[in-house]
């Protein structure tokens, strides 16, 4: 059985930055990162908007995302 010191469960953006910041605080220590994606692409991690704000991505934009999301038109 292997030992590790510290196990992150995704290697999503959140999981990446645990396990990097455990590696910067100990160099030396064990981390395993587990996620079930293979292989590993990188992904977005926030959608950023200019010019849009108030009403108009209240009542227009977010709802096309989500819309977009729930189709599984977005990458997760």
């Amino acid at each position: 059985m292997e030992h590790w010191d510290v196990v992150v469960v995704g290697g999503g953006p959140a999981g990446a930055a645990c396990a990097a910041a455990a590696r910067q605080a100990d160099p030396g220590a064990r981390v395993l990162v587990l996620d079930r994606r293979l292989p590993r692409v990188p992904q977005p991690c926030a959608l950023v908007v200019f010019g849009i704000t108030g009403d108009l991505a209240r009542k227009k934009l977010l709802p096309a995302v989500y819309d977009l999301a729930n189709r599984g038109l977005l990458p997760t």
